[in-house]
C-alpha cells in the first residue's frame, strides 16, 4: 500500500479514470492519489482533457474529496483527493 500516489500520463478521461479506480485500492487510510493537468486542455495544441471530469466523476462516486488544487497562472494545476472516512 501507498501513502501517495501520482499521475500525469495522457490525460484523457479514459485513461484518468481508469488510472484513479486501478489506483485507489492500493491506498492507505488516509492517503493521497494526487495529478497534473486539472484543466480543460491545451490552448496551444488545441487538445481537450478529461482529467477533470474524470477527478470529479470518481470522487462523487467512491466516495472521496478534493483537498488541494494549485493556483498556478503559467503551468496547469495539479491536484489531490483523498478517501472520506
Amino acid at each position: 500500500f501507498f501513502d501517495w500516489i501520482y499521475i500525469d500520463t495522457d490525460h484523457s478521461y479514459e485513461t484518468t479514470k481508469a488510472e484513479l479506480l486501478s489506483y485507489a485500492p492500493k491506498v492507505k487510510t488516509g492517503g493521497v492519489i494526487a495529478g497534473h493537468d486539472y484543466c480543460q486542455g491545451t490552448w496551444t495544441n488545441l487538445v481537450r482533457y478529461g482529467v477533470i471530469e474524470a477527478v470529479n466523476e470518481f470522487c462523487v462516486k467512491e466516495n472521496w474529496e478534493l483537498i488541494f488544487l494549485t493556483a498556478e497562472t503559467n503551468f496547469p494545476p495539479s491536484f489531490a483527493i483523498r478517501k472520506i472516512q
